[in-house]
């Protein structure tokens, strides 16, 4: 289980650091995808749909959870600061 847990934020860092450097792969038809850099706009608008969790035990090995709707939002909020471990 450790082991996974470290794998997966070593990937969620490289992700990261993709998303940082502003590069996002276009599909181009018959072709192999294409690398550009972000819009500043989509950036802003990627960066601001994070829930940075705040729980340190091994509820989940991601720093940071993407969500798509205010609903998503509130149940990862809420898994996040319930009380009861996860075993």
């Amino acid at each position: 289980m450790a082991f996974m847990t470290e794998v997966a934020k070593l990937i969620n860092r490289a992700l990261h650091e993709l998303i940082i450097d502003g590069i996002k792969y276009e599909p181009i038809a018959g072709q192999f995808y294409e690398m550009r850099l972000f819009e500043e706009k989509e950036i802003e608008e990627y960066l601001t749909r994070m829930y940075h969790v705040q729980s340190k035990d091994s509820r989940t090995p991601y720093d940071y959870i993407v969500y798509e709707s205010d609903t998503e939002h509130k149940v990862a909020e809420r898994l996040d600061t319930d009380e009861r471990r996860m075993r």
